[in-house]
């Protein structure tokens, strides 16, 4: 129940004990399809073509040299945003109880559009140099990636965060409800894994460049800048 998240830090503990149960069952499945093609369907052809199958005398599903796996992700920077704005308008303001909140977005923000609003336009997003939502942003790289690589492959090695998804930041948006960060039901998520949401950056990219260099990365990381072809042109021409 919400009601036992008397701060953000539950409710961020809440978030990655969730990660961590999603993480496991994804990882586990995928180890277990592992081991299947390497007791069941081994690739002799392919085999031959891999250095080392041949003095090794072993399948190339059977050894460690397709040992790296890693999950793609997407959509870190909705939920970084949606902490800070919980933080600004749950926790400190109290502009919204988080049960209200809740219901507002199981219901996609209908009949609350000045609320969400305030949720888009006055809370910190990152992406603007803005430590309350850059902090969030760094702690949720940092603690994905430690819990995805707590988890070991049917190999024996860590498993790895993967965020260089092409376009599947808008097809995921179409099966993830409306989140804290003033986004809607169906709505595209944020372009990348270390890109500001859509139209949120607006202190410049050199701001947006900024809030990027404050996550060291730890895994493969994706981020975008989009510039309108006007501000590339006559004396803005680089």
């Amino acid at each position: 129940p919400t009601s036992e998240f008397n701060s953000l830090n539950d409710l961020k503990d809440a978030f990655y004990s969730q990660l961590e149960y999603l993480v496991g069952k994804i990882t586990a499945s995928i180890n277990l399809g592992d081991e299947f093609y390497a007791r069941s369907m081994p690739l002799p052809f392919t085999s031959a073509l891999v250095e080392g199958c041949i003095s090794r005398g072993q399948d190339c599903n059977s050894w460690t040299y397709n040992s790296r796996e890693d999950i793609i992700c997407t959509g870190l920077t909705n939920v970084a945003d949606s902490f800070a704005a919980i933080k600004k308008f749950v926790y400190e303001e109290k502009v919204v109880t988080l049960a209200e909140l809740n219901t507002i977005l199981r219901n996609d923000w209908q009949g609350h559009e000045d609320l969400r609003q305030m949720f888009v336009r006055k809370a910190p997003k990152f992406g603007n140099d803005d430590d309350a939502a850059d902090d969030e942003m760094r702690e949720l790289h940092h603690r994905a990636q430690n819990i995805v690589r707590s988890h070991k492959n049917w190999w024996g090695d860590p498993w790895d965060l993967d965020g260089s998804m092409a376009a599947s930041y808008y097809i995921w948006g179409l099966f993830t409800a409306a989140t804290p960060d003033g986004r809607h039901h169906h709505d595209s998520l944020a372009d990348a894994v270390l890109s500001p949401s859509g139209g949120s950056d607006i202190k410049g990219p050199t701001a947006t460049l900024r809030s990027m260099g404050k996550v060291t990365p730890t895994w493969p990381e994706l981020a975008n800048q989009k510039f309108m072809p006007q501000f590339l042109e006559d004396e803005y021409k680089p």
